[in-house]
């Protein structure tokens, strides 16, 4: 009986630590998610991401990227623009989002004219921003 309790303590041990529980993983998934109010028509052009991974959408209101390793503890650059819009402003969130936590989250108001003298919107139509990812 002995023997059997070493067995099964020594098995339980073995078995627990065997295991990867992903904290010693460098890297995390980050995926983007972005919402453009009004939706866009088709004549608009949206644009947000990283250089691993981007998303261009003419249509719709609710858009998501791939999730793409990224290191941990580590400063994420990601742009959010327009490269051709309506003359009108877009409330535009977006999102970042770490092993499936919310990491940063922001809201503009934005365009980019496709003639000179229209209607610009307080946040432009580009927006360069960082974040440092979780350990």
């Amino acid at each position: 009986m002995k023997k059997l309790l070493l067995v099964l303590g020594v098995s339980l041990i073995l078995f627990s630590c065997s295991g990867n529980d992903g904290d010693n993983d460098p890297n995390g998934e980050v995926y983007f998610k972005a919402t453009v109010s009004p939706g866009l028509s088709g004549l608009d052009k949206f644009s947000f991401g990283t250089d691993e991974v981007h998303v261009l959408v003419e249509t719709g209101t609710s858009f998501q990227t791939d999730k793409f390793l990224f290191p941990k503890n580590s400063n994420l650059v990601y742009q959010v623009g327009f490269l051709d819009s309506e003359n009108q402003c877009y409330t535009v969130n977006i999102e970042v989002f770490f092993n499936d936590r919310s990491i940063d989250r922001r809201t503009f108001e934005m365009n980019q004219p496709m003639n000179l003298g229209y209607v610009t919107c307080k946040d432009s139509y580009l927006q360069t921003l960082n974040v440092i990812t979780p350990k």
